[in-house]
């Protein structure tokens, strides 16, 4: 196939299978890396499979478009007959008989147009005509048998335009246009694949902080329950009040709050990347996806300048504007071309023969014995050229303005990735700081426990220490995740995804 295909990504049939939830049945937990739910995003996603029909509509045009050029044969016959009324010939005063004249004739061609706008037409014309007339004989005024005879003749017609239509015209035009809307469409195709795969990314390294988040919870409710199993066991001997036993049950009653928020998020995130990666929803429903990446934070060089001139080269929704640009430009070309008068070249060369039996007919037009040539111009055009200046000028504005939009375009991308970096920077350091909050948090909480247990702390300020602890844990982990995504987000603005996830289109 011609139009464009992953060569890699697109695994199709095989990687389906491959990566296939039809396990289910047997076991609902799916452990998935990041990797293979790219995979199956590009192997499935519905939206990347409809527009890959765009680029193979768009070589069924291009490939349409040429046939402008594609000789026609042409052939056509008739027959004819003719009654001439007779008259008065006042040589012999008598009334003649009227003649008749009856005819069968078949003309063939091929004709087509050349790319410089020449039009040719190769024909050959044959016909048969038989008539009766009367003649005279000895003063008498008689009417003779018919006569059989055939007409043969053979050339070439040639037009070319020499302003009008001469360097342009509206196929070659439209050839052009044609060429230019395969590359969009090829563009087109590898700029959704791209906002797939980031699609992809993005919800995986959110469901990570779910499934993470809610081990966290899970963590943090299992502290709550000791903390009030311990309350409970202290109350009993007396150590504690019963305002402390109240507070770790409120304390256990949120950590349960909380799991139960995070085990809805995890469910939405669930369906969200079940809808990217599957065409039939129904195989995955009962599958739970269990992300097998560990978060974790690879240290990255950041260097703007470089990231800006990859975004300009690499960007594919840049490069559509820059075709975008360059189909006006080629539009706007044959306006200006139809601003000229029409002068075309016409010329004829043709050989005939005429005899009363064919072969004598056919033997004149091979002997080139009656020869038939003419040439000329002509020169036509409107008065006012009111409709071409109009059409002219709509062309050069759509032009102006799809340099303006390419202008526009190329200022966000600058500041587009000038932001991805400056975030990828700042979530790196955040991702640095986190850690230690959470190493603190643990140690801090670890000390307090033991104090508690030793009566020289409350259970309120414990409490306080898990509420931290979790927050802790819970913000290292989405700072893990922000982190990736940004460099995701970095790498979408530069135009390099499908590079640094090893994906090739073919026919790019």
């Amino acid at each position: 196939m011609r139009s464009s295909q992953l060569l890699v990504g697109f695994l199709c049939l095989s990687a389906g299978m491959l990566f296939s939830p039809a396990q289910s049945e047997t076991n609902s937990v799916r452990a998935l890396s990041l990797d293979e739910a790219i995979k199956l995003a590009l192997a499935h996603n519905l939206a990347i499979q409809i527009e890959r029909y765009s680029p193979q509509i768009a070589q069924f045009n291009l490939e349409g478009a040429y046939a402008h050029y594609d000789p026609i044969l042409k052939i056509g016959g008739e027959e004819t007959f003719q009654r001439v009324p007779g008259s008065y010939n006042p040589r012999f005063n008598v009334m003649a008989p009227p003649s008749e004249l009856r005819g069968e004739g078949v003309r063939m061609g091929i004709t087509g147009f050349a790319p410089t706008g020449l039009k040719y037409e190769l024909f050959g014309d044959f016909a048969r005509t038989n008539r009766s007339f009367p003649q005279t004989s000895g003063g008498r005024l008689l009417v003779f048998p018919t006569l059989d005879q055939y007409r043969t003749e053979t050339g070439i017609e040639l037009t070319q335009p020499l302003l009008r239509n001469f360097w342009t015209d509206s196929q070659r035009t439209q050839i052009k246009v044609n060429k230019v809307q395969l590359k969009i469409s090829k563009l087109a195709l590898e700029s959704l694949i791209m906002e797939i795969v980031r699609k992809v990314q993005q919800i995986y390294y959110d469901l990570a902080v779910a499934r993470e988040n809610l081990k966290v919870q899970e963590k943090a409710l299992e502290l709550a329950q000791r903390l009030l199993d311990d309350n409970k066991e202290r109350l009993k001997l007396g150590v504690v009040a019963e305002l402390d036993e109240k507070q770790a049950e409120s304390q256990l009653a949120g950590a349960r709050t909380e799991l139960i928020s995070v085990q809805n998020q995890r469910t939405l995130l669930e369906d969200a990347l079940k809808n990217v990666i599957s065409d039939e929803y129904n195989r995955w429903h009962d599958v739970t996806i269990e992300p097998s990446d560990r978060l974790f934070a690879m240290p990255a060089s950041f260097n703007l300048t470089e990231s800006w001139e990859t975004g300009l080269k690499r960007r594919p929704d840049f490069n559509q504007f820059k075709q975008e640009l360059e189909k006006q430009n080629i539009i706007l070309k044959f306006r200006h071309n139809q601003l000229f008068p029409s002068l075309d070249l016409v010329g004829t060369l043709a050989w005939s023969g005429l005899d009363t039996n064919v072969n004598g007919s056919l033997d004149q037009v091979g002997r080139g014995d009656n020869p038939r040539w003419g040439g000329g111009a002509v020169l036509s055009f409107p008065f006012t050229f009111r409709a071409e200046r109009s059409s002219y000028n709509v062309a050069k504005a759509a032009q102006k303005q799809a340099v303006l939009r390419l202008k526009q375009l190329e200022q966000e991308v600058v500041v587009q990735i000038n932001d991805a970096v400056k975030t990828a920077q700042r979530n790196y350091e955040r991702v640095q700081s986190v850690r230690q909050s959470r190493e603190f948090a643990e140690a801090a909480l670890e000390v307090e426990q033991q104090k508690l247990q030793s009566g020289k702390s409350t259970t309120f300020v414990v409490l306080e220490l898990q509420t931290k602890l979790t927050r802790a844990r819970s913000g290292e982990i989405q700072a893990l995740a922000d982190y990736n995504k940004s460099l995701a987000e970095l790498y979408f603005r530069e135009g390099t995804t499908l590079e640094r996830n090893r994906i090739v289109i073919e026919g790019k």
